[in-house]
C-alpha cells in the first residue's frame, strides 16, 4: 500500500515537503468530521480564524488572529422566513443572531419584517433589542452583517410570534395566546466558509419553527428559535451556550453544528441538564456524555457508514482498490485514516493508497499521479466539499477520472453540477434529501417556503431531521406553564423506536445515561449525470454490529 504523507506549503507543482499533522487549533473549514478536543491549542489559530471567514487559502504564521467578538444577545426569534445563501451575510463570528421574526445574520429574516443586525452585549438580566438592518453586501472579518449602527427598534412581529396571532384567525382551539414559548437554540460556526456547510442545517430549523407557529405552536407553545454563531472558537461557544440558557431561556439546544468547539460547552450542560439533540457530525465526544442526543451517525459512526455505503455500491460495480485522502489540519482525519484500514477490508475493499494533505492547497496533481500509479480505482475521503471537488478536478486534468466518497455532509448537493464529479457518493446517515417520501417531501417544501434561495443538501436534511426529533419529544408537553428542560428530557427518554417517518434509525435513549449504543446507518446517494442525483440502493442499511 503506498502511503503520502506530506503538506503543500506552496514550494510548487509535484513538489513536496515533509510535514507533520498538526494537533492544535485546526485551520480546517467546511469539514464537518472534527474534534474539539483538538481546539485547545493557540499554535494554529491564526489560520484557523483566516478561514472560518472566508478566506481559503494559507495564512503566513505572523498573521495576527482574529480578535473573538463579545456574544450578544439574540434578537427575538419565533417564525422563520426568507433568506440569502449562507455566508452572503455572515455577521461576526460570536455574535448570536435569531432566525425567525427579526431575522439572522445567517440569511433567515422575518416575514414581513426588517433583516436584524444583532445588537451589543446586554446588560445582566437584560435583553439586547434586535436592530433593523438595511440589506446590503456581505460582511468583512471583523465588521458585523450589512447595514449600520444598531437601532432600539425590534422587527414587526409576524404572525406566529410573541404579541401577534399565532395562526391567521386567531389563538387554536383550546389554547389561552398566553402560553409563554419554548425556546430553543442553535449554536455553531454559522459564518464564513465552514458556515456554507453547517447554515442551511440552522435555517432549516427556522423553517420548521416557522411552520410550527403558522399552525399554532407545540401544544399551544410557540417556538422561538435563537443562532449562535461561535466562529469554531471554543471560549465564544461556552459564552454564548451559557448567555442562551442563562439569560434566553433556551431549554434545548436544536442542531450545535461545531466539531471545533462543542466540546467547550459539554460539561456545563451536563451540570445544567439542557439537552442538545443532533449536530454537525463530527463532534467526537457525542456518545460520553448523557446530555447529548445524536439522531443519526455522527463522530466514528458516521466515518464507518461512509465507508460501508460506498461499498454498497462500488464493490458489486468492481470497484474494490481504493485510496483515501483525508486533511492534515484535523484530529478526526488520523481517526478516519485508522477506520477505512480497518473497515474497508471488511466490507470488501483493498486499501492500495493513503495520503494526508492540506485543504489549503490549490492542486492534488501530484497525489493523483500516485494513486493512479498504485492501482487507485475510487478515492474515499475526509475533506471538506470545495477539496473534494479540486481534488477530483486535479484528478480529470491528468486523465485519471475516479469518483469519490463523502461522509455526510463533507459533501455538498453542488456535486452533481461539476462533470467531473459523475459516479461520486455521498454516504447519507439519513434519509437523501431529494426523495420523494412524505418525510422529506415536507422538508423541502417548508424549507422552500420559509428560506429564499434555500441550499438544500446533506446539512439541510440534517438540520431538518433534528428538529423532528425535537417535535417528536415534545409532542405531550403541559400545555399551561413554562416548558422546561426536564420535559424535553422525558419526551426524549420515551421516543421509543420513533423514526421520524422514516428520516433516520429509530431512536432511543436511556435516562441519565450516554447513548453508549453508537449506530451507523444510512444510504448512499450518487451523482448520476451532471445535474443529477440518485438512490442507487433506495433502501437504508445499517454497518452489521452498528445497528440500533
Amino acid at each position: 500500500m503506498s502511503r503520502a504523507r506530506y503538506r503543500d506549503d506552496g514550494a510548487g507543482p509535484g513538489m513536496r515537503r515533509a510535514g507533520s499533522r498538526a494537533v492544535g487549533v485546526m485551520a480546517l473549514v467546511s469539514l464537518v468530521g472534527l474534534s474539539a478536543v483538538a481546539c485547545g491549542n493557540r499554535s494554529s489559530s491564526d489560520k484557523l480564524n483566516a478561514l472560518l471567514n472566508g478566506n481559503n487559502s494559507s495564512q503566513g504564521a505572523g498573521a495576527p488572529a482574529a480578535t473573538p467578538a463579545t456574544p450578544a444577545a439574540p434578537a427575538d426569534s419565533s417564525a422563520g422566513a426568507a433568506g440569502s445563501d449562507p455566508g452572503s451575510t455572515a455577521a461576526t463570528p460570536g455574535v448570536a443572531a435569531a432566525a425567525g421574526a427579526s431575522g439572522s445574520s445567517t440569511g433567515v429574516t422575518g416575514r414581513g419584517a426588517s433583516a436584524a443586525t444583532p445588537a451589543g452585549p446586554a446588560a445582566p438580566g437584560q435583553k439586547a433589542a434586535a436592530s433593523a438592518a438595511p440589506s446590503g453586501g456581505p460582511a468583512k472579518p471583523g465588521q458585523t452583517a450589512a447595514g449600520g449602527g444598531p437601532s432600539s427598534t425590534p422587527g414587526t412581529p409576524t404572525p406566529g410570534a410573541p404579541g401577534a396571532p399565532a395562526v391567521p384567525g386567531g389563538t387554536p382551539a383550546g389554547c389561552s395566546g398566553s402560553e409563554p414559548p419554548m425556546v430553543i437554540g442553535s449554536v455553531g460556526t454559522m459564518s464564513g466558509v465552514v458556515g456554507y456547510l453547517f447554515a442551511p442545517g440552522a435555517k432549516a430549523v427556522s423553517a420548521w419553527a416557522a411552520e410550527i407557529n403558522e399552525k399554532g405552536g407545540i401544544n399551544c407553545h410557540q417556538v422561538k428559535h435563537l443562532i449562535g454563531d461561535s466562529g469554531g472558537d471554543p471560549a465564544r461557544y461556552q459564552a454564548l451556550v451559557r448567555q442562551f440558557v442563562e439569560r434566553e431561556g433556551v431549554v434545548t439546544f436544536v442542531f450545535n453544528p461545531d466539531s471545533f468547539a462543542a466540546q467547550a460547552g459539554a460539561d456545563y450542560l451536563e451540570q445544567k441538564q439542557v439537552p442538545v439533540i443532533g449536530g454537525g457530525g463530527g463532534e467526537m465526544f457525542t456518545y460520553d456524555k448523557s446530555m447529548q442526543f445524536p439522531v443519526f451517525g455522527m463522530g466514528v459512526p458516521m466515518q464507518i457508514n461512509q465507508v460501508f455505503q460506498a461499498s454498497r455500491v462500488w464493490i458489486p460495480a468492481g470497484k474494490k482498490k481504493i485510496g483515501t485522502v483525508s486533511c492534515v489540519e484535523a484530529e478526526y482525519c488520523p481517526i478516519f485514516d485508522k477506520t477505512v484500514k480497518e473497515f474497508g477490508p471488511k466490507f470488501g475493499f483493498d486499501l492500495a493508497y493513503q495520503a494526508d494533505v492540506t485543504i489549503t492547497a490549490p492542486d492534488y496533481t501530484a497525489n493523483c499521479l500516485e494513486a493512479r500509479n498504485s492501482g487507485v480505482q475510487a478515492f474515499i475521503t475526509s475533506l471538506d466539499g470545495q477539496t473534494n471537488q479540486r481534488l477530483i478536478n486535479s484528478c480529470a486534468k491528468v486523465g485519471f477520472n475516479v469518483p469519490i466518497a463523502a461522509a455526510s455532509i463533507q459533501g455538498t448537493d453542488d456535486f452533481k453540477d461539476n462533470p467531473n464529479m459523475v459516479g461520486s457518493l455521498i454516504g447519507m446517515n439519513v434519509a437523501p434529501w431529494f426523495g420523494n417520501t412524505p418525510a422529506v417531501v415536507e422538508h423541502r417544501t417548508i424549507f422552500k417556503k420559509h428560506v429564499r434561495d434555500a441550499i438544500f443538501g446533506p446539512a439541510a436534511i440534517n438540520g431538518w431531521t433534528t428538529a423532528k426529533a425535537f417535535e417528536a419529544a415534545t409532542k405531550n408537553v403541559p400545555r399551561t406553564g413554562t416548558v422546561t428542560s426536564k420535559d424535553v428530557l422525558n419526551g426524549l427518554y420515551g421516543l421509543n423506536g420513533d423514526d421520524l417517518a422514516g428520516l433516520t434509525y429509530p431512536l432511543r435513549f436511556t435516562a441519565g445515561q450516554p447513548q453508549k449504543k453508537k449506530i451507523a446507518c444510512g444510504y448512499p446517494v450518487q451523482v448520476a449525470a451532471k445535474g443529477k442525483w440518485d438512490a442507487p440502493i433506495a433502501q437504508s442499511a445499517c454497518v452489521p454490529g452498528f445497528e440500533p
